[in-house]
């Protein structure tokens, strides 16, 4: 949806100067609908399993909650559902700076992090090999 919902697209567009072929709207709003229902079912998952249960933390429900917020708000603003198109555009904007604000601070850093940790660990651990 951010990358590819024609909206977000004029945004960027507005703001950068970069524009791109937008998907159709039926498109990404079922890849969001999809990914609304994959949020609920981990967190009833997540809520019903007690070892997932016990595992997990505060953090671990936040980021999902804080994952599902801009989506349930695009489309509640989309379809004016809920009150005036300002509020609710001010709601999803805000359910969005509230993601980025805690995205650096939670397991979600993880989605960028990764490959540099996995090349540095490679690299550490190459060292300690038989030397060729």
């Amino acid at each position: 949806a951010l990358l590819f919902f024609a909206p977000h697209i004029v945004l960027f567009n507005d703001a950068f100067g970069i524009s791109w072929p937008a998907l159709s709207t039926h498109v990404v709003e079922v890849s969001a609908a999809l990914a609304i229902v994959a949020l609920i079912a981990l967190l009833i998952s997540r809520l019903l399993d007690p070892v997932r249960r016990m595992l997990a933390t505060f953090s671990d429900y936040l980021v999902m909650i804080l994952s599902l917020l801009p989506l349930v708000t695009g489309i509640m603003a989309t379809y004016k559902m809920g009150g005036d198109y300002n509020t609710l555009l001010a709601i999803h904007i805000l359910s969005v700076e509230a993601l980025m604000v805690a995205f650096p601070f939670t397991k979600l850093m993880h989605a960028f992090t990764f490959a540099i940790s996995r090349y540095y660990n490679g690299a550490i651990q190459g060292y300690k090999g038989a030397q060729s």
